[in-house]
């Protein structure tokens, strides 16, 4: 469950993530897209003379000065209610034009092609209207425009995402890229740890250095909406009931800076100027909070000031006349380190989040490793493993599965050497059977039939032949079941070489009489082995019962027994018969003679070369201290 939680809350954030940066790219481009559409006439706005036709016929003289600046601003908003406006008023002076007052908000810089200035002349002076478009139509617009694409991008990559997991396709042409022999060096978890933190650091620099560069364009979005249009209309009537009955002049610069520094965010600069009631510019008094004092913090800024940054322009009334108070408000200084913290924990986010992917892939990889390897310990031996990978966990799970894969056919192979063992002790009953069942027959009538001495030889003979046959039998039982059943530890006693040696004189001299040619050396200096006697006898019995049948009696065989070192090697050699047709087709009589030695710590080794067969048997001596 807490995996599951995990992976929703890693994914939602990676979405939202991406959803954001594609939201504020697009919206990056607001201002081409509406040229373009501008230019192409799919957006129209009034034109000056439009304009101009609809102020002149309700503007007045009176409207020049500053008691009438309700009066104009309600005209406006009567008129233009979709633009926004800057009003300054100039007269005629005795020799120059002065200007008596300007007041309006702050435009967005990169609309002023669409604005229009309006000069209204009248005989004191000249009445300047500004009026520029307000967008807001288009913007809101926009933001959906922007809302919706992010909203496909998220789509997009759902859908890639679950593509991904479940086209098997795409992970093997991955698989089969990664595992190409010019990348075999980089199969390694701490190569790939490092190729992953390089990257994750290169990704996660990019995406800070792209969010800073883009810092404008978040902050210009809250300006846009208007988050903080108008923010200072409140302090701004303080103000002038505080500087109502003040008098403003240069000797009382310190009380006004008072008032403006505490009335004022710290993120404002800001200056007054008096226009008396003679209509003349009496005083102007600049202050700038002490925190931004320094003229480069502008500089470094600059780049806001565009959309970020807004100028208030406000008209009061003082019993020296009237008082503009000119604001130049900076809120985006307020949200810069803030937009800066965030971006630098959004950007190292992504840090964590890839080595938590790589890591947790490894540990998946492990996972299944465990789950496959509990599998095969409950005894589903034909459950392979799973995980394919080429680094050092990869090559784990390729070992185990070889592992698997090699006790899996063994296990079949003795499930099959159980069935034959099945088989051949019904066979072999079936075959021990009848020779009993004869042998019984022929000593019931020497025993209970009276008859010639001939006819009771006759039966001994034919008893005897039966009882070789069941002696073959039950060698052969022996040897099959020595050969197939599990192997189990023998008690081996320290004995006189000579005891072996001794018993194999006594089989080459039985096939000496025979006729077989046999010429024999057995070194004998008292060694000593450690032996299961009545098993190697049986190991000798089968090589020279083989030797018997097999070999050319017309050629002559071979038998050394030498020691080598701490072994002693026992060499024979005989040809075979050409005409031989009888070919044992398992050999299991030879292999129960490597069986026993192996059970001896010795070692077996058959060499045949055209019709010379030779063994080399090796046995490890006691060797006294």
């Amino acid at each position: 469950m807490n995996k599951k939680k995990n992976g929703w809350f890693l994914k939602t954030y990676v979405l939202l993530t991406v959803a954001f940066i594609t939201f504020f790219t697009v919206y990056a481009f607001r201002y081409d897209v509406l040229d373009s559409l501008y230019k192409k006439g799919y957006v129209e706005f009034e034109t000056k003379e439009s304009m101009e036709k609809k102020l002149k016929p309700v503007i007045e003289e009176k409207y020049i000065y500053p008691e009438n600046i309700n009066d104009v601003t309600n005209k406006l908003n009567e008129l233009f209610p979709d633009y926004d406006y800057h009003i300054w008023s100039t007269i005629y002076g005795e020799k120059k034009k002065v200007q008596v007052y300007e007041t309006g908000y702050d435009y967005i810089e990169e609309t002023q092609h669409y604005r229009e200035t309006i000069d209204i002349t009248f005989a004191r002076g000249i009445l300047s209207v500004q009026i520029h478009p307000k967008i807001t139509s288009y913007l809101n617009a926009y933001r959906l425009f922007c809302l919706v694409n992010a909203i496909i991008i998220s789509f997009i990559m759902i859908i890639l995402y679950r593509y991904e997991q479940k086209n098997s396709k795409l992970k093997t042409v991955l698989y089969h890229l990664w595992n190409k022999p010019k990348l075999h060096r980089l199969h390694k978890l701490s190569t790939e740890l490092l190729l992953v933190s390089i990257g994750t650091i290169l990704f996660v620099s990019f995406m800070l250095v792209f969010l800073y560069i883009g810092r404008d364009v978040p902050i210009a979005f809250m300006r846009e909406l208007q988050l903080y249009e108008h923010a200072l209309d409140e302090q701004a009537a303080v103000i002038q009931e505080k500087l109502r009955n003040i008098d403003i002049s240069k000797g009382n610069n310190t009380e006004i800076e008072k008032i403006l520094k505490n009335n004022l965010p710290d993120t404002t600069f800001s200056f007054i100027e008096v226009i008396p009631n003679k209509k003349d510019k009496i005083y102007e008094y600049s202050y700038m909070n002490e925190m931004y004092e320094n003229n480069d913090l502008y500089i470094l800024n600059h780049t806001y000031a565009s959309t970020a940054h807004i100028n208030y322009n406000y008209i009061m009334e003082n019993d020296q006349g009237f008082v503009q108070l000119r604001i130049n408000y900076y809120p985006y200084l307020n949200y810069t380190l803030p937009y800066l913290i965030v971006s630098v924990i959004l950007s190292f986010s992504y840090l964590l989040i890839f080595l938590q992917l790589f890591i947790r892939n490894k540990i998946k990889a492990i996972q299944i490793i465990q789950k496959d390897t509990s599998i095969l310990a409950g005894g589903d031996w034909s459950h392979s493993f799973q995980y394919y990978g080429s680094d050092e966990i990869g090559q784990l799970s390729d070992e185990l599965r070889s592992m698997q894969k090699s006790f899996y056919d063994n296990m079949q192979n003795e499930k099959k050497a159980r069935k034959a063992n099945q088989e051949l002790i019904t066979t072999l009953s079936h075959d021990l059977r009848t020779p009993l069942t004869s042998l019984l027959g022929y000593l019931e009538l020497i025993r209970y039939r009276e008859g010639s001495v001939e006819m009771k030889r006759e039966y001994l003979d034919r008893s005897l032949l039966k009882v070789e046959q069941i002696r073959s039998l039950s060698n052969k039982m022996f040897e099959y079941f020595l050969v197939f059943e599990k192997e189990e530890s023998l008690n081996l006693e320290v004995q006189p070489l000579s005891n072996l040696l001794n018993y194999i004189r006594e089989n080459i001299e039985f096939m000496q009489q025979d006729d077989m040619k046999i010429t024999y050396t057995l070194e004998d200096e008292h060694y000593q082995i450690a032996c299961n006697i009545e098993m190697l006898q049986r190991a000798m019995d089968n090589l020279f019962s083989n030797m018997h049948k097999y070999a050319d009696h017309s050629a002559t065989a071979i038998v050394r027994g030498i020691c080598e070192g701490n072994q002693y090697q026992l060499y024979m050699s005989n040809q075979i018969r050409i005409d031989d047709e009888k070919v044992e087709s398992n050999r299991i009589g030879l292999k129960s003679v490597e069986k026993i030695i192996m059970m001896h710590n010795g070692t077996m080794n058959i060499d045949v070369k055209e019709n010379t067969f030779t063994v080399v048997l090796e046995l490890p001596l006691v060797i006294a201290e």
